[in-house]
């Protein structure tokens, strides 16, 4: 079965298989979710809410093991506990997005309306239960978007080319969840969402290429980044003003770390590679 000419196509094309696999699990789960939302089916499970975020963990999983066996998949998930990451890469990871939602801020007290009433935030302990489940959840997204994903990418085009391809990706990925009614992430317009997740992915790459390809400061990244958005989303009176403003900071921070910090071919596929 290893030598078959399918298993030769499948290691061939692992980028292609991988993404394809992440999208089949992904949404089955979220898929029936979106259908029960939709009263094609009359029951929902909170199993199909956890096979959708599972997907791209899945999917990495299986094809890192079909590729290099149980070492390979020790690798990668090896790389969630990076050694010799400078700390202010974590540091930085923690930081981002709180700078990009100030600045976004910043620029709401110009227009009518949008101001942010502060007193409607939830406090400091409700953020760090917000940013610990995120934690928990996003891990699995990182495992395969950038454990697996994103150095095979950059082995075959620039840095950005890889980012914006993944990026791109990786919003069609949320698709059934965009469309669900019951979901947090149906408040956003689609069509902000679809260039603002390659922006944010630029600055994924910028973070996992110079922390040697640690998952975790790209997982922190990730898990800031959601706690922010759903802290803002609870309390914020005109929080669609809100997400348009902190998209365009996005861009514009992802525009500057793709012209002044991003080298043209990513320097981490080596080391991740399984």
């Amino acid at each position: 079965m290893k030598n078959s000419p399918f298993m030769s196509h499948v290691k061939k094309h692992a980028l292609i298989y991988f993404f394809v696999l992440t999208f089949l699990i992904s949404w089955i789960g979220w898929g029936m979710n979106l259908a029960f939302a939709l009263r094609w089916v009359s029951f929902r499970s909170i199993v199909f809410t956890l096979l959708g975020g599972l997907g791209p963990a899945i999917a990495a999983i299986v094809m890192t093991w079909i590729l290099s066996g149980l070492r390979g998949v020790g690798r990668l998930l090896g790389a969630l506990f990076r050694k010799g990451v400078r700390w202010y890469w974590y540091a930085l990871a923690l930081a981002l997005q709180p700078l990009i939602t100030l600045a976004a801020l910043g620029i709401e007290r110009v227009l009518p309306g949008a101001e942010m009433d502060f007193s409607a935030l939830p406090g400091m302990l409700p953020f760090l239960a917000f940013f610990a489940g995120m934690l928990a959840s996003n891990v699995w997204e990182e495992i395969g978007w950038r454990g697996f994903a994103l150095p095979r990418l950059q082995e075959r085009f620039t840095n950005l080319t890889s980012s914006l391809v993944l990026g791109f990706l990786w919003s069609l990925w949320h698709l059934p969840l965009i469309l669900n009614p019951f979901e947090e992430m149906a408040a956003l317009p689609i069509w902000a969402f679809l260039p603002y997740t390659p922006a944010l992915s630029i600055l994924y790459t910028w973070l996992y290429n110079h922390a040697k390809g640690s998952l975790g400061v790209v997982t922190l990244f990730h898990a800031m980044t959601n706690a922010i958005a759903l802290v803002i989303m609870m309390g914020h009176p005109a929080f669609i003003t809100h997400y348009l403003v902190n998209a365009a900071v996005t861009i514009l921070a992802a525009t500057g770390v793709a012209v002044f910090q991003m080298s043209p071919r990513g320097k981490q596929g080596k080391i991740v590679s399984t």
